[in-house]
């Protein structure tokens, strides 16, 4: 039997974990804001399971507040040495208060000490003077703090997938091998596409 796209997903992203490559963990999430222009920006890739893939974000974020106001998002995940490209699509969900605090707790102790420090007139896109003086005011906001306990303001979200596109790119030519895989209820359909 033929591994489906999303067996497929789940065990590329398996070799990378167990690699310890951080860096293919990483998925392009595209949103709209309220005008309807699209933005896309690097997240981390948590958790993959059968229909869903988990990250955390902060409500601080933009991109909270274009989940909240339309929830329909695609995320692009590129692994350039296998030439593999999935495009996933489908709508973010809030995840539980327990896979939040699950992820938290596999978190960088640097990436903790931001989201700590975030909030009170700092706040992701504010401008500031310089990288020097934003890694000064994380070391002043984050000294005093217990970086255990997640910050309210750091949610875990779901991308509940509806569609997969996949290509196997050539390096060869041009002839990739796409393929689109729909959910049905529990299953996925399959169909093989012109590239």
């Amino acid at each position: 039997m033929a591994t489906s796209l999303f067996q497929e997903l789940e065990s590329q992203y398996q070799f990378y974990r167990k690699q310890g490559r951080n860096e293919s963990c990483l998925g392009s999430l595209a949103t709209c804001d309220p005008s309807g222009q699209p933005r896309v920006r690097s997240v981390i890739l948590h958790d993959i399971d059968e229909f869903t893939v988990l990250f955390l974000i902060s409500r601080l974020h933009g991109k909270w507040s274009q989940i909240q106001s339309n929830p329909k998002a695609e995320l692009l995940i590129w692994w350039p040495d296998a030439l593999l490209q999935f495009r996933l699509t489908g709508k973010i969900l809030e995840a539980s208060e327990r896979d939040a605090n699950d992820l938290w707790d596999k978190q960088n102790p640097k990436a903790k000490a931001l989201d700590h420090a975030l909030g009170d007139e700092f706040k992701p896109a504010d401008p500031i003077e310089s990288y020097d003086s934003l890694k000064a005011e994380v070391n002043r906001r984050s000294r005093e703090k217990d970086l255990a306990p997640k910050p309210d303001h750091v949610v875990a979200c779901r991308l509940e997938i509806d569609e997969i596109d996949r290509i196997k790119a050539s390096s060869e030519d041009r002839l990739h091998d796409r393929r689109l895989a729909r959910r049905s209820g529990d299953q996925w359909v399959e169909t093989q596409l012109v590239p």
